[in-house]
């Protein structure tokens, strides 16, 4: 998006209140996915009419398109081009179909962000690079990339995982990268994301990585390998438990039986 255009508006005059607009905003930036509780954990409150109000009224006009995973419970696919369009992202990986995984592991980042709403988030592979290359002036070649610059199909960035800024008074930002495990059994994939981002890391002055995951149970084996790779840095990990149920593989089920 263009610095200082605010989608929210645009999104509210098809039809939605500001703050049904700002979560549709939030999903379609971050996620493409979206629960029921998750729009009820946006606006603070209880369930009601209000989020039934909402999810009926966006499935009527074809934004959200729901997804039964057990009688009477779905996920909410975001689905809509205009929507992607008003955010300046037409061609967006979220507008696409996943496997219930990676629906999972969509769920579980956009629960990882509204758990942190005071965080500054960098919404979008544009604004990533933007701000390492023009703010802090590192050099391209240190960001995390797949293919070469010869590819169309190069990208900054491909994991998509939440990357938050957070400024200091009068120090460097502490930048956060969080890694969402949806359910890994082993830590290959999380090595191989500290090898990508390795170059990156040690170029902070002051950064974190934060273990995002739904039981603890690789926890311990992270914080042995981020050690290993970089003891004695200013980088620094922590785990954070989401405690929620993500029951995707009745999904799976339901999908093959409809």
């Amino acid at each position: 998006m263009s610095p200082g255009y605010d989608p929210v508006p645009d999104i509210e005059r098809l039809g939605y209140t500001e703050r049904e607009a700002a979560f549709l905003c939030l999903v379609a930036i971050h996620s493409g996915y979206c629960l029921r509780r998750q729009y009820l954990h946006f606006i603070e409150r209880d369930d009601g009419a209000m989020v039934q109000r909402f999810l009926q009224k966006a499935v009527e006009r074809e934004h959200l398109r729901p997804i039964e995973y057990a009688t009477g419970r779905h996920v909410y696919h975001l689905k809509a081009k205009l929507l992607y369009r008003l955010i300046a992202q037409p061609d967006s990986q979220n507008r696409r179909e996943k496997s219930d995984r990676e629906i999972k592991l969509r769920l579980m980042q956009l629960d990882y962000i509204l758990d942190h709403p005071a965080q500054k988030f960098l919404e979008s592979e544009a604004a990533k690079v933007g701000f390492f290359r023009d703010k802090l002036r590192l050099p391209v070649t240190t960001l995390p990339r797949r293919g070469d610059e010869t590819s169309s199909n190069s990208r900054y960035f491909p994991d998509r995982m939440p990357v938050a800024v957070t400024e200091q008074n009068g120090g460097s930002p502490l930048v956060s990268f969080a890694f969402v495990d949806e359910g890994q059994r082993s830590l290959s994939s999380f090595e191989r994301w500290l090898g990508q981002h390795a170059n990156l890391l040690h170029s902070l002055p002051l950064a974190e990585v934060v273990y995002v995951a739904d039981t603890p149970r690789n926890f311990d084996g992270a914080e042995h390998e981020f050690n290993r790779r970089f003891s004695g840095s200013r980088v620094k990990i922590r785990g954070h438990l989401l405690e929620y149920d993500y029951p995707l593989w009745s999904m799976k089920y339901r999908r093959t039986t409809l």
